[in-house]
């Protein structure tokens, strides 16, 4: 089940059909992720949901009254009621054959545009104006969290990267389906083993071709989802013909596919892949409603986890324009080494300056130097050594905080993710006191001066100081057993985490941590034997599963003996370094399989 792109299409194609010229009513926040329009056309009123979330990212009509779950409109709300309330639904355009959809509203003389990228974890909406350029968006996607693709206010709006073929056709992008021909799509499948399932190999070389759709092609081609590709290379035509029915048929036939009353999947086209008449629906949206019932918008949690992540968000914000602002201000050896050379090169030759002279150029060695022409020789060297001395301490003084700001990001991007993953309000509130005790302010509550976690292995952690309170109403770590009869410990927020590393870890136990990725310590349990393979998998798979990379195909995670893990000296709790020799890095799926066992 997925919001691929034949559901986007689909979407498009209901907009479309039931809001054109719409305007433009009200505008709310139904959750942390999402955002909802309510939108009068043909004489009635329609609630479109824009939903950025990791896990339910969607837009859809909603047949819902929808609410907004927050007392006040987050900055995204107010920048969206300033740009759309009142305006009129003009376009609504699929990009291409992503799950990209372009909603251009005017309003008098003035256009903008929401984008709704549906992409799992990475999915955003964002506002943008007449020229592309970015007003506000539901998540912020700074420098240091991709290089690649920034999400910030008076930014251009760069869509997502074109998806290319695997090797050995890694530099050519995929085939859009529709206008491709026969003999292209026989020529890239041409790079693909004869061994390889059918279904993969069109996702690996089409464009908006999700695995289910894939399926749906190889079932309707060869009778299986799982045929090889060897038997249907001649096929490339038909498997076209095949593909094109589906993603552009004359009306689209939505379904759900159902099994002892459980829903098994769901799609914009009739499903015939399980050997089950899919239940039919009216439209996408209303499968949509029904498949993604309650799980948002509908979390019990909902309202304390929405404000809880925007004030964490607002304070991790601040620390990234922060560490960008500290960025700025580093030089490289050569830039100050150029600003000295270039002050020791004006007085040198000051005599052969002019007034109004713009640059000084030398042949020996070639240099041109820049001038103030409103200045003296004399005080324009100065200012190339004001700013060599303030670049050369900046280099001194930088470092440190720079460090200090990124370990604080780092912390927040931890605690984001406990506050996503926590199922009660325990749990929130213990990530709300970790977050407290490490210095940061939150709405109705004050911080405490930060203090440092114990160094070493020893020490107990709580917030607030060293000695643990009389009563700690801090919730147990989870407890898992293996299929081998292993325990496996995995923390859930900073101060769980601390407990699971250095209290309830003996020496010869496994440590996992999901690399790169904000996520929960765990520790397998080896009783001081070497565990066996198995165990140690599904340990990975649970460090996996409990961190960002949740919704990743697989996640690399690091293997450590505990002995080998100790604490950033002056740290927050929870960060971690790791010393010594016998780590491992192992790529693993995300699951949650092994057992739960009592707490």
């Amino acid at each position: 089940m997925a919001y691929d792109s034949a559901t986007t299409a689909a979407v498009a194609a209901e907009l479309r059909e039931r809001l054109p010229g719409g305007r433009v009513d009200k505008i709310i926040q139904p959750s942390t992720f999402a955002v909802a329009l309510l939108i009068r056309a043909g004489g009635a009123n329609h609630w479109l949901m824009l939903s950025a979330h990791p896990q339910h990212a969607r837009v859809a009509l909603s047949a819902a009254r929808l609410a907004g779950a927050f007392d006040e409109p987050s900055p995204f709300v107010m920048l969206l009621r300033k740009h759309l309330d009142g305006a009129r639904l003009a376009t609504v355009e699929q990009v291409g054959r992503d799950r990209v959809l372009r909603l251009a509203f005017r309003a008098h003389a003035t256009c903008a545009t929401l984008i709704a990228e549906v992409m799992s974890r990475h999915s955003n909406v964002i506002l943008v104006d007449d020229k592309d350029i970015i007003l506000g968006s539901v998540k912020r996607i700074t420098p240091a969290l991709s290089r690649q693709r920034v999400v910030l206010p008076h930014h251009p709006y760069t869509p997502p990267p074109v998806q290319t073929q695997p090797p050995p056709r890694e530099s050519e992008p995929k085939l859009d389906p529709r206008p491709a021909a026969p003999e292209a799509l026989a020529a890239a499948l041409a790079a693909r083993p004869d061994d390889a399932p059918l279904a993969q190999a069109l996702v690996d070389v089409l464009a908006g071709v999700s695995p289910q759709l894939a399926r749906e092609v190889a079932y309707r081609l060869a009778g299986g989802t799982a045929v090889p590709l060897g038997a249907q290379r001649a096929k490339a035509g038909a498997a076209l013909d095949v593909l094109r029915a589906l993603l552009a048929p004359d009306r689209w036939q939505p379904g759900i596919v159902r099994r002892g009353g459980k829903i098994v999947d769901w799609a914009a086209y009739p499903l015939l892949q399980h050997g089950v008449e899919p239940e039919r629906y009216d439209s996408i949206s209303a499968v949509l409603d029904e498949v993604y019932s309650g799980l948002e918008s509908g979390d019990a949690l909902g309202a304390p986890r929405a404000g809880l992540h925007a004030a964490i968000m607002q304070q991790r914000t601040r620390l990234a324009r922060k560490a960008e602002s500290l960025r700025a201000g580093l030089r490289s050896r050569e830039e100050l080494d150029a600003l000295r050379t270039h002050g020791e090169m004006v007085l040198a030759f000051a005599h052969e300056i002019v007034p109004g002279q713009r640059e000084l150029r030398l042949d020996d060695p070639p240099l041109v130097v820049p001038l103030d022409p409103t200045r003296t020789p004399a005080e324009n060297a100065q200012a190339f050594f004001q700013r060599y001395r303030k670049a050369r301490d900046a280099a001194t003084r930088v470092p440190p905080l720079l460090a200090e700001v990124e370990e604080d990001v780092q912390f927040l991007d931890a605690a984001l993710l406990f506050v996503q993953q926590a199922d009660s309000a325990q749990a929130l509130k213990e990530v709300k006191d970790d977050l407290v005790a490490a210095g940061f302010s939150l709405p109705g509550q004050k911080a405490r001066p930060a203090q440092p976690a114990p160094q070493g292995k020893g020490g107990k952690y709580h917030p607030g100081g060293k000695e643990a309170p009389r009563k700690s109403v801090a919730a147990p770590a989870l407890r898992f057993t293996t299929r081998d009869g292993l325990e496996v410990l995995v923390g859930r927020s900073a101060r769980q985490n601390e407990v699971v590393t250095f209290q309830l870890a003996a020496s010869g136990d496994l440590w996992f941590h999901a690399r790169g990725l904000p996520g929960s310590h765990v520790v397998l349990k080896t009783a001081g034997r070497t565990p066996p393979a198995t165990s140690v998998e599904q340990a990975a798979e649970l460090a996996a599963y409990y961190s960002r990379g949740r919704d990743s195909t697989t996640v690399p995670v690091d293997v450590v003996p505990a002995r080998h893990v100790q604490r950033v000296k002056g740290g927050k709790p929870g960060l971690v370094r790791i010393s010594g020799g016998g780590h491992a890095t192992i790529n693993v799926r995300p699951r949650a399989e092994p057992t739960e066992a009592s707490p």
